[in-house]
């Protein structure tokens, strides 16, 4: 979603007009504030070599694990020096990091991010904007550094949960 149609959902919902920085720069910091706390997760799936050194992208801050998505399986034998990567083995790995959020610098820039999280960048500007305005400054803060954080945990369970592989279920047949 771009930045630009969240700003005019937050402008409606402060009655408030906006610049574009006042935006930016509230968007970069509830993106910030995700990254810190290791909320966003990617991943990266590709076939590699045993023992050559692969660049990581730049993005990730931390490998979470490793898993061989044929096998469905997550493997231990791996190893991460700085932003580089090798594998003990060849063969196709999937890996799972933790990741910073590509930050703004335009309007016209894209947020890419799960809906639900999307909408908590949205709740987390209307906070920014009703304190740098003076809109109940009191209910701004609480929701940029209290209501936020614990929503974006509850979004990022929920939308874990909803990937996990269905369950199996046994039919008996009477």
């Amino acid at each position: 979603m771009e930045l630009s149609e969240i700003k005019e959902s937050v402008e409606e919902f402060v009655d408030v007009s906006l610049n574009d920085e006042t935006i930016i720069n509230g968007a970069r910091e509830a993106l910030s504030m995700m990254a810190v706390r290791s909320f966003l997760v990617d991943t990266v799936t590709d076939e590699f070599e045993a023992d050559e050194k692969y660049q990581l992208p730049n993005e990730f801050v931390r490998v979470i694990k490793v898993e061989k998505p044929d096998e469905n399986k997550v493997i231990d034998y791996w190893k991460v020096d700085g932003n580089m990567i090798r594998f003990r083995d060849d063969g196709k790995y999937r890996i799972y990091a933790h990741r910073s959020s590509h930050m703004p610098k335009s309007i016209e820039d894209d947020i890419s991010l799960h809906p639900m999280l999307i909408e908590k960048v949205k709740k987390y500007l209307q906070g920014y904007v009703m304190v740098a305005h003076d809109i109940d400054r009191e209910y701004g803060m609480q929701v940029m550094h209290e209501l936020f954080l614990q929503e974006v945990q509850l979004a990022i369970n929920e939308i874990k949960r909803g990937q996990k592989s269905p369950a199996q279920w046994r039919v008996k047949r009477k």
